[in-house]
């Protein structure tokens, strides 16, 4: 499955959004994921298998850090995800792509093990 990405509009201000605050003054971290309500990734899932077939597209307005995205993507589905805030729009982006790096990595193994 391949993933696309679309221009987001940057609306924060320039900088690392490691050293940036939430707008409630909570410290944004690297490599954490900061969204003030994610989701289980277990009820992502469940709540894709429940609405999608597995070629459905999976529309996810309020995106935040990608938990919905993510499931689709895993369970074998197509998403459109959307995001204004660009801190949230970068922690969706990561995990996806580590999503994907991962099953690229696997695909690799497969094919050199001759599976």
């Amino acid at each position: 499955m391949e993933v696309r990405e679309a221009g987001v509009m940057d609306k924060c201000p320039s900088g690392d959004f490691n050293q940036r605050l939430h707008q409630d003054g909570r410290e944004a971290v690297k490599g954490k994921n900061t969204h003030p309500t994610v989701k289980p990734l277990s009820l992502a899932k469940y709540l894709c298998r429940l609405v999608g077939s597995p070629d459905a597209i999976i529309l996810d307005p309020f995106c935040g850090s990608g938990s919905i995205p993510l499931a689709a993507y895993l369970e074998g589905m197509h998403f459109i995800g959307i995001e204004q805030e660009q801190e949230y729009v970068t922690i969706a982006r990561a995990r996806l792509a580590h999503a994907t790096k991962e099953d690229t990595r696997k695909a690799s193994l497969a094919e050199h093990n001759g599976k």
